[in-house]
């Protein structure tokens, strides 16, 4: 008794590999089914406006954990860097102290694509001193 021709071991690899990818492609995009859900909506609309960045590779998006604490940062209008808990602002150094408030146990980070990577570390930090160590970025998929 033979085993299987390695080639037709080859072809059923790669059908399911193909069949996988195509399954779980978009699987969670909000953006498939044609609009936004509801509490997307509404998390935008409480929100500060943000030039988020884009991700041009389709691919699968992670789904951010229902609760998870909106953490923002953007470009003021003076150049200046804002930071906010949902939609108040709040100095970078209380920042850990108003997530630990909240309760948070995962944070929804939201960065201005204008501002560096040291702000990242920074928001990352007062992350980690309140105690959060899940920690989504927010980006538009294209």
């Amino acid at each position: 008794m033979k085993g299987i021709n390695p080639d037709v071991f080859a072809t059923l690899l790669l059908v399911f590999l193909a069949s996988t990818g195509l399954l779980l492609r978009n699987q969670s995009d909000p953006s498939s089914s044609g609009s936004k859900p509801e509490a997307q909506k509404q998390l935008e609309q409480r929100t500060p406006k943000i030039e988020l960045p884009t991700d041009a590779e389709p691919g699968r998006s992670l789904e951010v954990p229902q609760g998870a604490l909106s953490v923002s940062a953007r470009m003021g209008e003076q150049g200046q860097i804002e930071y906010y808990v949902r939609d108040a602002r709040i100095p970078l150094q209380d920042l850990w102290k108003k997530i630990k408030d909240q309760g948070a146990t995962a944070v929804e980070l939201r960065i201005d694509e204008r501002l560096t990577h040291n702000i990242v570390i920074k928001i990352l930090g007062q992350c980690r001193k309140a105690g959060v160590d899940a920690i989504y970025y927010v980006y538009i998929q294209q």
